[in-house]
């Protein structure tokens, strides 16, 4: 580092640290590596340098933004197709185990997380909608019941980026489920 710094002319004077990246440990070699050198802050003068775009950075944004939006895009068009297979597997009669179903073909296999939905009571109340339905014994299964207030909320894994869920609260009625509001 210091053979760097010396063939830049940077061996003493004031230097300026901008922002938290700069650690302790790093500060610490600093100040060793350049003991005739002042180091002052300069984050605030950094960040309204930052404020500004040049367009080669507002190029960037735009496709990151663009990228980004198309990728929203196609989680939130799989999660509607989940919610609404879910919604058309509601019905009286109905076990957990076929709305669950439901989600999981709907979602051709992307289906990430254990958890899909649960029943309104006083909280949060059976039935629990998640990939164990699936392997319960019948006996064992909740069969849906008019008036039954169902929140489905299936989720989306992106590997490296996060989960992506939406939310609708159902009300099971004797010909169709009924969203919420």
């Amino acid at each position: 580092m210091r053979d760097v710094l010396r063939d830049r002319g940077i061996m003493k004077g004031k230097i300026g640290i901008a922002g938290v990246g700069a650690t302790w440990g790093l500060y610490n070699v600093l100040v060793k590596v350049l003991p005739r050198s002042r180091f002052i802050s300069c984050t605030e003068e950094v960040d309204r340098l930052r404020m500004v775009k040049t367009e080669n950075e507002l190029r960037i944004m735009r496709k990151a933004a663009e990228i980004g939006m198309a990728g929203v895009e196609a989680l939130l068009e799989t999660e509607i197709r989940i919610l609404r297979a879910m919604i058309e597997a509601t019905r009286p009669g109905v076990s957990e185990r076929d709305v669950v179903q439901a989600a999981v073909t709907a979602s051709g296999g992307k289906l990430s997380m254990w958890y899909i939905g649960h029943g309104y009571g006083v909280g949060v109340d059976p039935p629990f909608l998640t990939d164990w339905s699936i392997h319960k014994r019948k006996e064992d299964e909740v069969i849906l019941k008019t008036n039954m207030v169902i929140c489905y909320e299936p989720a989306l894994l992106v590997p490296g980026v996060g989960t992506s869920a939406l939310e609708d609260e159902i009300i099971v009625t004797a010909l169709f489920a009924s969203r919420w509001v």
